[in-house]
Formats: structure tokens, sequence, C-alpha cells
């Protein structure tokens, strides 16, 4: 690659790096990153996704079944065949782990397109990792400046997340540790919000516990108060970090589920 378009492709960069606002919300900020990549480096759409921290074998497993694609699960199936993502996402968590471990990006051809993939960062119990198709020549190290600026804001989010948990503790029912009431119904207006705004579905499960009032009744209210506290731990082992539980009101729970439509959503409710 000549110096004179590496030189183009840093200054880029450095004009994108320079006014950048992380604050304004992963969805935006994904959208402002993919539109930079396509516009400066030549890319094809870029893919979000994460996999359970732990889960690298795949083994026979569906690729869907383990990972969730978190950004532009549009460009799965339209702008990229389907199997051909399949078949990157697999060998991230099967042959990938020695360059993860490394921090490195890695470059593959599949299908005859030239794909580059990264490790974002993680946060509690997610690995998140960035996908796009190089169509264009990019400078090895302005990508690696690229990576390094993503990583520097998927952790930043993560500090700020650990913020947010301590100020929602005024929202955390007290006998299952799950969030309230009060809480879902600020939760529920900000999903209804994101999907007018930028078309991000979500599903809203609803789960009671049958027979409750019998156990109340046949074996008192602490042995109710502490079947509670198990459903709240089970519902919380279930579900991901990100999906939100809500104890809404005696033996009944709601789950907030971003980023699924009711498809996944039936999946994981009968899960």
């Amino acid at each position: 690659m000549n110096s004179e378009a590496t030189f183009r492709q840093s200054i880029e960069l450095a004009r994108m790096m320079a006014n950048f606002n992380f604050l304004q919300g992963k969805k935006v900020t994904y959208g402002q990153i993919e539109r930079f990549l396509k516009k400066c480096f030549g890319t094809g759409s870029m893919l979000i996704f994460s996999c359970p921290i732990g889960q690298f074998v795949l083994q026979d497993k569906d690729p869907a079944e383990v990972i969730r694609i978190g950004w532009n699960k549009r460009a799965y199936g339209r702008d990229y065949e389907k199997s051909t993502i399949d078949k990157i996402l697999s060998r991230v968590f099967k042959e990938g782990q020695e360059e993860r471990k490394k921090g490195q990006w890695v470059a593959e051809t599949i299908d005859d397109k030239d794909f580059i993939y990264f490790s974002m960062g993680s946060f509690k119990n997610q690995s998140f990792y960035c996908l796009f198709e190089r169509i264009e020549a990019i400078d090895e190290e302005v990508i690696s400046l690229f990576i390094n600026f993503t990583k520097n804001i998927s952790s930043s989010w993560n500090r700020l997340e650990e913020l947010k948990r301590v100020e929602d503790l005024i929202h955390i029912d007290d006998v299952t540790g799950l969030y309230n009431q009060r809480k879902l119904l600020k939760d529920i207006d900000v999903a209804i919000e994101r999907q007018k705004k930028v078309g991000e579905d979500f599903t809203v499960l609803f789960i009671d516990i049958d027979h409750f009032k019998s156990v109340n009744d046949g074996h008192g209210h602490l042995v109710g108060t502490e079947l509670l506290s198990q459903m709240g731990e089970l519902l919380k082992k279930t579900l991901r970090e990100s999906d939100l539980i809500y104890r809404y009101g005696g033996d009944e729970f709601v789950m907030l589920i971003p980023d699924v439509g009711p498809k996944l959503g039936k999946v994981i409710g009968e899960r």
C-alpha cells in the first residue's frame, strides 16, 4: 500500500477519533463507526456479536444458538450470506483462541471474501467481537489504531455500566435482588423510544409461579420468600447479563430482552 493512501487513511481516522462522542449510545455509535469504515476504508457492512465467556467450542451446535448478533442483524443474510458468516463465527471460537489471547486481529478469506475480525473486549460474562469485509486495501498500522480505538470505547462503556449499576440500587427488589416494577416501567419507555428511533426490537416475557399461594399457606411466608429468592437466581442464570429481569409483584416476574424479536424471544421463554 502506497504512503499517500496510508497517510490519507490515518488523517481520516484521526479526524473521526477527535470528533467522536461515545456517550451517544451504542447503536448510534456503531452506526457512525460503520459509516466511517465504508466511506474512508471502503469496507463492507460491520457486525458486532457476542458469546458467553467460556463457551469457545461450538461443537455441533448452530452458531446462532450460542452467538448473539448485537449490531446490524439485517446484514446477516442480506449483505453477507448466512453460511459465510456462520463459518467465520465457528472459526472465531474454534480456531482463533490464540489470536484472541494475544489481542490480535485476524484477516481471513471465506467464500472469496476477505474478512477482518477482532475482540472488542468483554463485560461480565460476555465477550464482544467486531467483523467486517475488507474490500479495499487498508494499512495494517491503521487497522491496529482503529481496533485500539474501539476497545477504548468498549472499556469506557463498561465503566459507565458499572456506575449505572450503582445508581440502579434504588430500583432493586429487596427479596429477589431483581429490578422492581418502577424500573420496569422506566425501561419499557426507553425500549419503545429506541424502537421508534433506530428500529431495535425487544421482547417482554411474563412468568409467574404456579400455586404460590398454597406454598405460603402451607409452609409459611419465610419459605415463600426463599422460593422467590431462588426463582430470581434461577432467572438470572438462565438469561444473559444484558437481559433485564424484574419482580413485578407477588410471584410475578417480567423479562425485558433487548434486540430480540418474537421468534428468538419464544425460544428464550421456553428455555
